[in-house]
């Protein structure tokens, strides 16, 4: 086992959101349901090996996934997990966050548990005073504090990349299609965003109804096949996500064709990794409580 200050984990949503029902899929996160959800019980798994072995545990856990994590459904199940981790000699910090209250035009609420070990009480005394004074939940923002989604549109056809993406981003105008233009979130027209919404979830998959928003089309059309709008570009996901500009091209610079024609990942693949992906502002911020409690512990 190796030695670990911070182990993150998270685990597959699909037994714990609303879509479950469609798969009749409603075990959650029961430690005998035996699905993808039920992967939480792994990590169960992997500390008590840290103790069988005599290995320290590590310090912090971070966990993130969907606020349904919370719900009537889940909720025993979700105190069986924190009791676990107690008898473990952690205590538990849990928030429920969005990220348009760090800045990022994003509705996206997503539920966090920071786990600290404590080694004597006068620590857990100390963490626990910590998390009250410094609760991440109690960060709101106005409106006007949250930057306008333009900044994260890549509008710019002049521009042979971003036009480009926009073209291999634009779906055939199918009656799918037409409902998806109907229900979706106008992020702009042509050049010009609408900064007065914000873009819905990133998830692994843009082309849906309803999806995190779309460009309308009006004087600039890119194709024949679709005139009415294109959906979220990869690099506008990862932008969404709050990762840098910069960041998006390393990862395509590195993003090598494995055959003629065909890159390691396709952009389905890309918009999948941004949508399992934390927003980065939100995580930055629970990294500086870990430095924060680094000094206490």
């Amino acid at each position: 086992m190796p030695d670990a200050d911070v182990l993150t984990y998270s685990f597959p949503c699909q037994d714990l959101s609303v879509a479950r029902h469609w798969h009749h899929n409603t075990g959650g996160i029961d430690r005998s349901a035996h699905n993808r959800s039920s992967l939480l019980w792994q990590i169960e798994r992997l500390l008590h090996e840290y103790v069988g072995i005599g290995k320290e545990l590590p310090r912090f856990l971070l966990m993130e996934n969907v606020s349904a994590i919370l719900n009537r459904k889940n909720i025993t199940n979700f105190h069986e997990w924190c009791s676990v981790l107690e008898g473990l000699g952690y205590i538990n910090q849990v928030y429920t966050l969005d990220a348009r209250d760090f800045g990022v035009p994003q509705s996206r609420r997503r539920t966090y548990m920071l786990s600290v070990r404590v080694d004597s009480p006068k620590q857990k005394e100390d963490v626990e005073l910590y998390f009250l004074s410094h609760n991440l939940e109690d960060i709101s923002l106005p409106n006007d504090k949250i930057r306008p989604v333009g900044d994260y549109l890549r509008l710019d056809y002049t521009n042979e990349v971003y036009r480009k993406e926009a073209i291999e981003s634009t779906p055939n105008y199918t009656p799918s299609r037409e409902r998806i233009f109907n229900n979706s979130r106008k992020l702009a027209t042509d050049s010009k965003p609408n900064n007065d919404i914000v873009a819905g979830t990133i998830t692994t998959k843009q082309d849906r109804d309803p999806n995190s928003g779309i460009v309308v089309y009006d004087k600039e059309i890119l194709t024949e096949n679709n005139t009415h709008y294109r959906n979220l570009t990869p690099r506008e996901c990862f932008l969404l996500m709050g990762f840098q500009e910069s960041d998006f091209d390393a990862l395509m610079e590195n993003n090598k064709e494995v055959r003629q024609g065909v890159n390691l990942l396709n952009n389905a693949e890309l918009i999948k990794l941004a949508g399992n992906s934390i927003v980065v502002p939100v995580l930055e911020e629970i990294f500086k409580q870990v430095e924060d409690i680094q000094q206490i512990v």
